[in-house]
């Protein structure tokens, strides 16, 4: 059902919107502060779909099939503060695609399948402040990924098949110095390798070694699985 109040809330769930959304998907409302549109069947966001939705600080789009947000899919939305993208289909996301969401505080990508986290996803998003990331297909955690979430509480990352071997030290690292909330720093599970599968990332040791060594991607391996 349609439900609008006062030209600040608009709820377009479950209206069979299909297809890619575009700018001309929906009128343009720029006084619009909430947007929903979950439960539809919109398959991407193209580029400047919703740069007549300007005055927008939530955004969900929960529960769709979208797969694809392209380069500048967001446009135009300076003052949005909180986007649900949980439960679809998106792989992977560039940083020109969240580009322009300088204020953003709450993103949501629980029940995706992304695949890595890198810093394309943290860096255009200064003020990020919760990430949910619980339900994707995460195995690889960048070096580096999160030296750009400064203003970052809350990750959750639970039901994510990460590979504890060296690749993830800087990120269990991090998680040893980070001020996210605690039930958070327990997340981050290992699935493989086997003799690590279900331990919380932060409690498995990494030492530092002192002296030289001939392989230290292999020397780092062997004492996370230590």
């Amino acid at each position: 059902m349609l439900s609008l109040s006062s030209n600040r809330q608009l709820d377009l769930s479950a209206n069979n919107l299909n297809g890619p959304l575009t700018a001309s998907t929906l009128p343009g409302l720029r006084s619009l502060e909430s947007l929903e549109l979950n439960r539809n069947l919109i398959k991407s966001i193209q580029n400047k779909a919703l740069q007549n939705f300007s005055g927008l600080t939530s955004l969900s789009l929960r529960h769709n099939q979208i797969d694809v947000l392209q380069d500048h899919a967001f446009y135009g939305l300076g003052t949005l503060e909180n986007l649900d993208l949980s439960f679809n289909g998106i792989v992977a996301i560039s940083s020109a695609s969240l580009q322009h969401l300088t204020r953003l505080t709450t993103l949501d990508l629980t029940h995706n399948f992304l695949r890595a986290l890198t810093s394309d996803l943290i860096t255009p998003l200064p003020s990020l402040q919760v990430l949910r990331l619980a339900g994707n297909d995460i195995s690889i955690v960048a070096k580096n990924a999160l030296d750009g979430a400064r203003e970052l509480k809350s990750l959750s990352m639970q039901d994510n098949p990460l590979s504890c071997d060296c690749t993830i030290r800087s990120f269990a690292e991090w998680l040893q110095v980070t001020k996210i909330l605690a039930a958070d720093l327990i997340s981050p599970t290992c699935v493989t390798p086997p003799r690590l599968e279900g331990a919380p990332l932060i409690q498995i040791g990494i030492a530092h070694v002192s002296t030289p060594v001939t392989n230290p991607d292999l020397v780092c391996r062997l004492l996370l699985e230590k």
